[in-house]
């Protein structure tokens, strides 16, 4: 139809004017640039948590591959390695034994295709005996730590890209990593 061509042509001319008027690759550089402080105070409520929220996220990664860069350098071994493995242990137990206490930890096997089906009295057992808790989540963190090490780090099968983060919440791998 002769009219699509038309319309094609109108929108192609408009879409010009809405290029920056400063060249392809002053426009490429400003695209790269990153927020300043001022363009956040310009930006509404939204858009600032946003902005806010996906620069920690790009912090975060950073941070991470910095950590696993430094481990690296030791092999995955030494006091370094001890610390995050002590960090990651503590927070992986936690994380476990949250997750057994409200039998969440059940969905996410499944979601694997372990249909393991507790019964009743099982998950009971669970939400009141915290000690059940720590002994089957120490024993998890145990079995899972050496393959970890092994797939995550040393096969660099992690990478700060994939999105999921090699450190807990505490700040390892900050300050006090170096």
């Amino acid at each position: 139809m002769q009219g699509d061509g038309a319309g094609e042509e109108v929108a192609a001319a408009r879409a010009r004017n809405l290029q920056p008027n400063d060249g392809p690759h002053d426009a490429q550089r400003l695209l790269g640039a990153p927020v300043t402080p001022q363009d956040v105070r310009a930006m509404n409520g939204r858009q600032a948590k946003t902005a806010r929220r996906l620069q920690e996220n790009i912090d975060r990664r950073l941070a991470d591959g910095r950590l696993v860069a430094l481990l690296e350098q030791d092999g995955f071994t030494g006091p370094r390695y001890d610390l995050f493995v002590e960090e990651l242990v503590r927070y992986g137990i936690s994380v476990l034994r949250g997750w057994m206490h409200s039998g969440y930890i059940f969905d996410l096997v499944a979601q694997r295709g372990f249909n393991l089906n507790p019964h009743e009295l099982d998950l009971e057992d669970l939400a009141a005996d915290s000690d059940l808790r720590e002994e089957l989540a120490t024993m998890t963190i145990a079995r899972a730590l050496p393959r970890f090490r092994q797939q995550a780090l040393v096969d660099k099968g992690w990478t700060p890209e994939g999105g999921a983060s090699i450190m807990n919440r505490s700040g390892i791998g900050g300050g006090s990593m170096r």
